[in-house]
């Protein structure tokens, strides 16, 4: 395995859906996978993420635990009591304590306006917010703990018009 690898499958096989897939992903590389509906794209996702186990061959993480995964299920990701803040600067407190999640509030501000959704966002619920600003929210969590490397499943599946330009 190289150093300069992020994560690295090979051989892998998943049935009924994928047979003798091989990857390699090194960091700062940006990776599209791109098929019809029920190829399996989702499933190679949960696969590289540890989420599935692979019927056979072996997929080996090299980041180390310094990644992050968006899913395309909105609704789903985005616990429906939490505000935007504390949604975003989760991953931070879980893996670092309050404190840490703290001090991550301002990067998340910073996200969330490099995003466009202003300060005035923080305090919002996730049901007043629209699909696109809601695909914003669970980027700029994704981003908040500087991952080296991000997978998201279907990143544009609810932005809506006003976000397409950002």
């Amino acid at each position: 395995m190289n150093d300069r690898l992020a994560i690295q499958m090979e051989d892998v096989s998943y049935e009924p859906i994928l047979h003798n897939i091989s990857i390699s992903i090194a960091p700062s590389e940006k990776v599209a996978i791109i098929g019809q509906s029920g190829a399996g794209k989702t499933t190679l996702l949960r696969l590289l993420t540890g989420a599935y186990s692979p019927t056979s061959g072996s997929v080996t993480e090299v980041t180390r635990g310094r990644f992050t995964y968006i899913p395309q299920d909105l609704d789903a990701s985005l616990n429906p009591a939490l505000s935007v803040a504390t949604i975003v600067t989760e991953p931070v407190a879980i893996a670092h304590g309050r404190a840490a999640a703290r001090k991550a509030k301002t990067r998340a501000q910073e996200l969330l306006a490099q995003l466009g959704l202003g300060a005035e966002f923080l305090t919002r619920k996730p049901a007043h917010l629209s699909g696109g600003q809601r695909q914003r929210v669970l980027v700029a969590r994704a981003l908040v703990a500087r991952p080296q490397l991000v997978m998201m499943d279907e990143p544009f599946n609810g932005l809506d018009a006003p976000s397409r330009d950002i």
